[in-house]
C-alpha cells in the first residue's frame, strides 16, 4: 500500500507523511509535533501491514489543506470530532463528500479519484486507510457487498447533485475504542499487540455500525425526514428536559417505532445520541466560549455538574477539568 498524505502544516523542512510498504509489517508508531507558525498540536502515526492510523489534534493559524493521493485501491475511514469538513475530489472538483462533526464516513480512492483534499481550520479527527484484503483478513466476506456499493459511488454522487452529506454517528463503542488507542499505557510488545488488536477492533467495529445505517433506504423517505426533524430539534434544544413521548409526538410515529428508526440510522438509542451531543457542544463552551464547568453543562441540561462530569468522562475518557489546563 502507497498513501502519499501532503499536509500544508508541515515546514518545508519537514517531511509529508508516505506510506509505502512492500512487505509484512507488524507494527511501527511514531508521533509527529508540530509547533510552528502553520500549527501546533500533535499526529500519531501507526502503521500496520494493509491497515494504516492516524490521529490529529491540530490547532491552525490560517485554513490549511491536507491532500491524499494513492497509486493503490485504498478504502478510508475518517473520524471527525471537531468541525465539519468537506472531501473534495481532484479528478472531479463537483464531485465532493461532507462529513459533519461527531460522524464518521467511507471513503474509496480508486484509479478514477486517486486524490481528494480535505480543507480545514483545526483539525481533530481520526483516519484509518486499509486495503480490501486486510478487512477480509479479519472480518471474511462479511462487508463485500458494502465495499462493492462504496467502489461504485461516483454513481450515488451523481444522484445526489455530485455531492454526498450523509456521516455516519459516532458511537459510545467507537468512541471508546478510539480512547483506548490514543490513551494505551502499554509498552513494547503488549503494546503492539494491544494498539494491533484494538484498530481491527475500531475498523469491524465501525464498518458494523456503517453497513446498518448504510442500509436506512429501506425506511420511507417521510420516516427518514422526521428523523431529521428529532436530530436538529434536540440539536437546537440541549437545555430541555427531552423524553422520548415528546419526540414521538414531533416525528409522527410511535414511541416504539421511533425508537427502532432512530437506532437504524444512527446505530445508536436517542439517549445516547443526546448525551453525546450534549457531551460535544460543552467541550466547544467551555474550549471556544471559556464557560466555566458548571455553566456549560447547566447550558446544555444538566442540572447538576457531578452527574455532567460522570457522564463526560463515561465518553470522553478524560475529566472536564482537564479542558482547562
Amino acid at each position: 500500500m502507497r498513501i502519499n498524505i501532503n499536509n500544508s502544516v508541515f515546514d518545508e523542512e519537514e517531511p509529508n507523511v508516505l506510506v509505502e510498504d512492500e512487505g509484512t509489517i507488524d507494527l511501527e508508531e511514531r508521533n509527529w509535533y508540530l509547533n510552528n507558525q502553520k500549527a501546533e498540536g500533535i499526529v500519531k502515526d501507526i502503521r500496520l501491514d494493509g491497515a494504516y492510523f492516524l490521529s490529529y489534534k491540530l490547532e491552525v493559524q490560517n485554513k490549511k489543506k491536507l491532500l491524499i493521493s494513492s497509486d493503490d485501491l485504498v478504502f478510508k475511514l475518517h473520524f471527525e470530532f471537531d468541525e465539519d469538513v468537506k472531501y473534495q475530489f481532484l479528478q472531479n472538483k463537483d464531485q465532493y463528500i461532507e462529513i459533519n462533526k461527531g460522524t464518521y464516513e467511507l471513503l474509496f480512492l480508486s484509479q478514477y479519484n486517486k486524490q481528494i483534499v480535505d480543507h480545514f481550520n483545526s483539525k481533530k479527527s481520526i483516519e484509518i486507510f486499509f486495503e480490501e484484503f486486510f478487512l477480509k483478513e479479519i472480518a471474511g466476506q462479511e462487508f463485500n457487498q458494502l465495499l462493492s456499493d462504496i467502489q461504485h459511488r461516483e454513481v450515488l454522487l451523481d444522484k445526489t447533485n455530485n455531492s454526498l452529506q450523509e456521516g455516519v454517528f459516532i458511537t459510545d463503542e467507537i468512541n471508546a475504542i478510539i480512547n483506548e488507542i490514543n490513551n494505551c499505557n502499554y509498552l513494547g510488545f503488549k503494546r503492539k499487540v494491544f494498539l494491533r488488536l484494538k484498530i481491527k477492533e475500531l475498523i469491524i467495529v465501525a464498518m458494523t455500525t456503517y453497513e446498518s445505517s448504510y442500509k436506512k433506504t429501506n425506511l420511507l423517505e417521510q420516516d427518514v425526514k422526521s428523523l431529521q426533524d428529532v436530530e436538529e430539534y434536540i440539536k437546537t434544544n440541549l437545555k430541555k428536559d427531552l423524553t422520548i413521548s415528546e419526540l414521538a409526538i414531533l416525528a409522527g410515529l410511535n414511541t416504539s417505532k421511533l425508537k427502532k428508526s432512530f437506532k437504524k440510522v444512527y446505530g445508536t438509542t436517542i439517549f445516547k445520541y443526546i448525551t453525546s451531543i450534549r457531551i460535544e457542544k460543552a467541550k466547544e463552551l467551555i474550549l471556544k466560549e471559556k464557560y466555566t464547568i458548571s455553566e456549560a453543562s447547566y447550558e446544555v441540561g444538566y442540572k447538576n455538574p457531578q452527574h455532567f462530569t460522570v457522564a463526560f468522562k463515561k465518553k470522553l475518557g478524560y475529566l472536564p477539568s482537564q479542558l482547562k489546563k
